[in-house]
C-alpha cells in the first residue's frame, strides 16, 4: 500500500480532508487521546474505572463547546477532540505527544479552560438527561443505576480537575433532583432483557464450577421473585430459611414466601454445600458473601450479554411486576419492606399503569379482516 494512502486509512472522509488541508502529522491518535483516562489524572499508578465514560463526556463537551469556546484564534472547526489535539500540537510547536500531554491543560488550546462554570454545569445536566431519556444502541432504556455510574465517575473527574486547575467546578451537586424531576416512571428490566439475563444465569458453562452456578442462580431467583435487597441477602443465615419461607432481619424485618422454583434452586444449592458456615450464601472460600460477590456475578453476566443491571434494578423489576399481580399498597409495603407507604404507592401506581397500558394495547374495537 502506498505510504500516503496508508496514512489516512483509519480516518473517515471529514477527518481525511482536514488532515490533508492542514498538512497534519499523526502525532496523536484517537487511542492516545482516550488513553488519558486509563489512569487517574493526579496519580499515574491508580487506574480510573469506566474510562469510556470520561471519553464520552469529554467528546460531548468538545462537540458542544468548540464553536463558542475554542481557545485557538479563528477556530477552524476540528472534526473531533483528538484531531483538535493534533492541530494544537502542530500549531504550538510541541515536539512529541508526551510533551503535549504534559501540557494538555495549557490555556492556549484546552477548551475546558475557556468554558464558564455555569455553561459546564448546563452541559453536564444536558449530558445526564440525554443518557436518561435516549435509548441505548440496543433500543432499550438506560437504567437509573447505569446513569448513576456516569454521575459518580464524572464526580471523580470533577474533583481531580479542581485540584489541577485550582478551580471550583460543581457539576453533580443537584443532579439527583433533576433526574427525579425528569423521570416520571420507574425504570425496570424489560421482558426481553430479563429473559436474556435469566438464560445467562441458567447457563452452567459460564461459571467456574457448579456450586458457584447454583449460588448465583439461587440469589437471582430469590431476588427477582421477592425483591429482597442486596444487603439483606448478604446477611441471611441458613436458619433464616425454613418451610418455604425466609425471615429477613434488620430495620425492615419481615417474612417472605418463596415460589416452588426458588425453593427447588435454593435446596439444590444447600445440598451441594459441604462447609459449616452459618451464612445462607458463601463465596468460593466458604465465607459469607460480600457486596462484591453479588455485584461481580451481575457484572459477569452484563459483560456476556451487554446489558447493564444491578441488584437494585432486580428489586425494582420484581416490585413493579408484583404490583401488576392484583396486590394492594399495604401488601406491597409489607412484603418488599418499603420504608414508607409513599414509596410502596409509587410502585403500586407504576404496576397499575403498566397493566392499563397493556390492556389498551390489546383493545381494538375495529374488526378488520
Amino acid at each position: 500500500m502506498p505510504k500516503n494512502t496508508e496514512k489516512y486509512q483509519n480516518l473517515n472522509a471529514p477527518e481525511k480532508d482536514f488532515f490533508r488541508k492542514h498538512n497534519l502529522s499523526f502525532m496523536i491518535t484517537e487511542n492516545d487521546s482516550n488513553r488519558l483516562f486509563y489512569t487517574r489524572l493526579l496519580n499515574k499508578n491508580e487506574k480510573l474505572n469506566n474510562s469510556h465514560i470520561y471519553v464520552r463526556w469529554s467528546n460531548f463537551v468538545f462537540n458542544k463547546s468548540r464553536n463558542d469556546s475554542c481557545p485557538i484564534n479563528k477556530c477552524i472547526k476540528c472534526p473531533s477532540r483528538w484531531i483538535h489535539m493534533n492541530y494544537a500540537a502542530q500549531k504550538f510547536g510541541f515536539r512529541n505527544k508526551k510533551e503535549f500531554f504534559k501540557n494538555r491543560y495549557d490555556s492556549r488550546h484546552n477548551i475546558l479552560r475557556h468554558i464558564p462554570n455555569k455553561k459546564l454545569k448546563e452541559l453536564f445536566d444536558t449530558f445526564i438527561l440525554g443518557l436518561l431519556n435516549e435509548p441505548k444502541s440496543t433500543g432499550t432504556k438506560r437504567s437509573i443505576s447505569s446513569v448513576n455510574t456516569y454521575i459518580s465517575q464524572i464526580k471523580k473527574w470533577e474533583k481531580d480537575l479542581n485540584k489541577i486547575l485550582g478551580s471550583s467546578i460543581e457539576l453533580t451537586f443537584d443532579i439527583k433532583k433533576i433526574i427525579q424531576k425528569n423521570s416520571g416512571s420507574i425504570n425496570i428490566i424489560d421482558k426481553e432483557n430479563l429473559n436474556k439475563i435469566t438464560n445467562c444465569v441458567l447457563d452452567e458453562s459460564i461459571w467456574r464450577n457448579k456450586l458457584i452456578h447454583l449460588r448465583v442462580k439461587s440469589m437471582f431467583f430469590l431476588m427477582i421473585q421477592t425483591g429482597i435487597r442486596q444487603s439483606e441477602i448478604i446477611d441471611l443465615d441458613i436458619h433464616d430459611y425454613y418451610e418455604g419461607f425466609i425471615k429477613i432481619k434488620g430495620k425492615q424485618s419481615r417474612r417472605i414466601a418463596l415460589s416452588e422454583n426458588t425453593q427447588k434452586t435454593l435446596d439444590e444449592y444447600l445440598k451441594m454445600r459441604f462447609d459449616s458456615d452459618s451464612a445462607l450464601f458463601v463465596n468460593q472460600d466458604f465465607y459469607r458473601i460480600t457486596k462484591s460477590s453479588v455485584e461481580n456475578a451481575w457484572k459477569k453476566i452484563s459483560s456476556i450479554i451487554d446489558i447493564h443491571f444491578s441488584s437494585m434494578d432486580i428489586r425494582r423489576t420484581s416490585a413493579v411486576l408484583f404490583a401488576k399481580n392484583q396486590t394492594s399498597v399495604e401488601e406491597l409495603k409489607k412484603l418488599y419492606g418499603f420504608r414508607t407507604k409513599q414509596i410502596a404507592l409509587k410502585y403500586f401506581n407504576e404496576g397499575s399503569e403498566r397493566n392499563s397500558l397493556e390492556k389498551q394495547m390489546s383493545f381494538d374495537p375495529i374488526d378488520v379482516k
